[in-house]
């Protein structure tokens, strides 16, 4: 099994296509470490002092006509005094105040775990498509006749690559992000949580790999992969057109591939639902927030992965391949 492993990774390292999808992960990444690197910024002395020049400003405003706005607030709000009074204006309102380090790097992560994901779907689904494609499949099972042991190989070594990949991307996402922080005199904070983060991502990561790997080989068509990806994109579209109108398909929130994946990377999530309720007075419409756990994504995720994996090997072992 090691020796079909290797030759498996060989494969994969040898294919361009693969070369050039993780090109285009490290410029993604580094795209984003350019943004986060005007976000972290300390503000510069020219900010500073005409941030200084609006707060002089604003302070003479306040002066002349604060007592005025209150008492002319009090007279049109009988009885909401509390409501009038407002703080004199203050530096930090005039002022960038640079990203935290936190905030900054679940960004990043959130970006290096999406790109990883849809990347390694594409590469999972075209190293088996492009098998079928050329007939090298066919070719290969006349010298490995176990076809168990073919599947498992090619699955593993598409998913490991995944895995180790996104655990190299959320690496350098979190490293750089550090050092940008650090170069503008911020602070590194909540590094375990943004660690333990990334690998929750990598359960992502690792899913949308065997789901495209198995979505071509059903198919025996890489672009099949693709297509479901587009089509879903496109549903969920439409879906949350619907649901702004139909209350009832709001239902389908928690069962949606993206919430969930979403909860397992943040641990949870937390979103909205809008109830219309009809009263005397009229129709209102209420907000609702509901809780989705990351026990939830985590069981639908492995659910997804576990009919993925055992829906292809079946395709697999009983399909003719000529």
């Amino acid at each position: 099994m090691i020796n079909l492993l290797a030759a498996e990774f060989t494969r994969l390292r040898s294919r361009r296509i693969v070369i050039i999808w993780l090109i285009g992960l490290l410029v993604a990444v580094a795209g984003f470490q350019v943004l986060a690197g005007f976000v972290v910024r300390q503000p510069t002395a020219s900010e500073i002092a005409t941030a200084r020049h609006q707060l002089q400003q604003a302070q003479a405003d306040y002066t002349a006509h604060h007592d005025a706005d209150v008492k002319q607030c009090e007279e049109d709000n009988p009885g909401q005094a509390d409501a009038c009074d407002y703080p004199p204006p203050t530096l930090n309102d005039y002022l960038r105040t640079p990203e935290t380090f936190a905030a900054t790097a679940d960004a990043g992560l959130t970006v290096s775990t999406v790109f990883t994901a849809l990347i390694f779907l594409v590469i999972g689904a075209s190293m088996i498509g492009a098998e079928y494609g050329s007939g090298a499949i066919a070719n290969w099972l006349s010298f490995i006749p176990d076809r168990n042991r073919v599947y498992v190989s090619k699955i593993t070594v598409v998913a490991l690559a995944a895995a180790v990949i996104g655990a190299a991307a959320a690496a350098l996402t979190l490293t750089t992000t550090a050092l940008l922080v650090k170069i503008n005199s911020g602070t590194v904070d909540h590094v375990g949580d943004l660690a333990a983060a990334g690998a929750r991502g990598l359960i992502v990561v690792v899913v949308a790999t065997a789901g495209g790997f198995a979505l071509a080989l059903v198919s025996r068509h890489t672009i099949a992969a693709l297509g479901v990806v587009v089509g879903y994109l496109v549903a969920d579209f439409v879906l949350n057109i619907v649901m702004a109108s139909l209350d009832a398909v709001q239902k389908i929130k928690p069962w949606l591939p993206d919430k969930n994946a979403q909860a397992v990377i943040e641990h949870g999530i937390s979103y909205q639902d809008q109830v219309t309720r009809v009263t005397a007075d009229g129709t209102t419409y209420d907000t609702v927030t509901r809780h989705l756990s990351f026990g939830h994504g985590l069981v639908y995720l492995l659910v997804v992965l576990a009919i993925a994996v055992a829906a292809s090997l079946l395709v697999f072992r009983r399909r003719d391949i000529g």
